[in-house]
């Protein structure tokens, strides 16, 4: 079996993952994130997008324990079905070196129109955001330091005595033949279900409140 799977391309596994989703997703029922359901009735589809590598998935592969030969193991970028609890698309890159933020807009025409796609810190970029509205789906990811902000309207704000939040509506780009993006910034400082203070700042393109409420 081994011998027969090392001769085989990856194109190979990643048509028959792909096939395997087709046939589960209409029987999979969306029962996880059950407390953010109501998400599905404004975009239907909510994914989270990641990246790894895959040098540890190589070190543990019975397929290559005798391998004498250097193995370059990859990477991979996931988009994971967040209600449905399934990894929805699996994209392999035999160049490990293949930055991710690169791989994650490669693979945005297959995600439906609509869909609201969540990630960390590195998606949060420029042109990351550009290439999401231009695929007419939305995004929701971490601020990260790189990206300049400037405010033109708080639309909401709560001061409270252990907790403060705010929704600003923002700008960001026009430098470095960067475009002019307008998004929604969420501010959030208060503390979690253990009672660790936690600070949150979000942006996303989604830019109705009523569609994705802070």
């Amino acid at each position: 079996m081994y011998d027969r799977c090392y001769a085989l391309r990856p194109d190979f596994f990643q048509a028959l993952f792909d096939a395997f989703i087709e046939c589960l997703v209409p029987e999979a029922p969306a029962a996880y994130a059950s407390w953010m359901a109501s998400l599905q009735e404004q975009f239907g589809l909510v994914l989270a997008v990641d990246g790894s590598k895959l040098d540890a998935v190589a070190h543990r592969l019975k397929l290559l324990w005798n391998e004498r030969g250097v193995v370059l193991p990859g990477c991979m970028t996931v988009f994971y079905d967040i209600f449905r609890g399934i990894p929805r698309r699996m994209f392999f890159y035999a160049n490990a070196a293949e930055a991710e933020l690169t791989r994650g807009m490669d693979c945005l025409s297959w995600i439906p129109k609509g869909t609201l796609l969540v990630g960390d810190r590195l998606y949060c970029s420029i042109q990351f955001f550009a290439a999401v509205i231009a695929a007419e789906i939305h995004g929701v990811f971490r601020l990260n330091g790189t990206i300049k902000v400037r405010r033109i309207k708080v639309q909401a704000r709560h001061v409270g005595r252990r907790e403060f939040w705010e929704d600003v509506l923002v700008e960001v780009g026009g430098t470095n033949g960067l475009p002019i993006l307008r998004l929604r910034l969420i501010r959030y400082r208060g503390f979690d279900i253990n009672g660790r203070r936690i600070s949150r700042d979000i942006l996303t393109s989604v830019l109705d409140p009523r569609k994705l409420s802070v």
